[in-house]
């Protein structure tokens, strides 16, 4: 086992670099954002081709496009919550782990990797200190964002 401060690794294990894990974070936003866009361009496309009164139609509309915003993201949890990889990481070739080396667990993966993180981003100015903090700190010995820190993970190479 090779020491990184707290926790051991597995031989051969080896941390993900920042690159990979700023790849798997734009795929992982593109397919999600990605998905949103085109499900409101088609009700863009369906506003103008059906002129109606009906508020009936346009509810069903954003219901749809709630559908594909919400489905990616509940396929990257269920992924994460499985696997250790969202799609992103599965097409970087990387998966989170615990510090332990063992798979973390879904409560830990759901509050403290995404949820903290998420009410602290939209807190004025001490969001933006901690985005700050977060996103230097992959560039330390460990590789961990605040968020791994948090919930006690680490991001490694498959």
């Amino acid at each position: 086992m090779s020491q990184y401060q707290n926790y051991n690794i597995p031989y051969g294990v080896t941390l993900a670099t920042p690159v990979k894990r700023f790849l798997a974070a734009i795929i992982d936003i593109g397919i999600i954002y990605g998905s949103g866009i085109f499900v409101l361009l088609i009700m863009f496309l369906v506003d103008l081709w059906i002129q109606s009164e009906n508020q009936i139609s346009l509810l069903y509309l954003i219901c749809i496009c709630l559908a594909f915003i919400l489905f990616p993201f509940v396929f990257n949890m269920y992924l994460l919550e499985k696997y250790g990889q969202s799609m992103g990481k599965k097409i970087i070739k990387i998966k989170i782990i615990d510090e332990s080396g063992a798979m973390i667990s879904t409560d830990r993966l759901i509050m403290l990797r995404h949820i903290l993180p998420a009410i602290l981003f939209n807190i004025p100015i001490l969001g933006f200190i901690f985005f700050l903090l977060d996103s230097v700190l992959i560039f330390s010995k460990t590789r961990q964002c605040l968020h791994d820190r948090f919930a006690k993970t680490i991001v490694i190479n498959c």
